[in-house]
């Protein structure tokens, strides 16, 4: 995977016939009295419900698994995003914490934190 800055990172892409159907991006030192910062997770439009985004998730599970077995992980997703948190309900995740993002734009987006206490079960999906 990747290291920046003394930083660890997963990066793990969807490909079909070299086709990137999306990618996944894991942070381990960003936030680690929380776990595993699950930091990207975006799926082409035309591959969404065909299992792709629980397949990256599934790897990005698998791997923060192996690197810190015992860490949790987690996710921020804005709060209106409904599509997003029904996904992540499905694979379990829980609403620990909301609070007010302030975009890159400037603008403030009520958003969620999510977090899965266990990632290896999610590995196992």
């Amino acid at each position: 995977m990747f290291s920046a800055g003394g930083k660890r990172s997963g990066v793990f892409l969807a490909k079909d016939r070299g086709a990137l159907l999306g990618f996944v991006c894991v942070l381990l030192d960003e936030e680690p009295a929380w776990g595993a910062r699950l930091d990207n997770i975006h799926v082409r439009p035309a591959s969404k419900g065909r299992g792709t985004g629980r397949l990256l998730f599934r790897s990005a599970a698998e791997w923060v698994s192996t690197c810190e077995p015992q860490w949790p992980m987690h996710l921020f997703v804005f709060e209106a995003n409904h599509p997003a948190r029904r996904f992540y309900e499905a694979l379990g995740g829980k609403v620990v914490e909301q609070y007010a993002q302030k975009t890159p734009a400037g603008v403030v987006v009520p958003s969620l934190r999510f977090l899965w206490q266990k990632p290896r079960t999610i590995a196992n999906l």
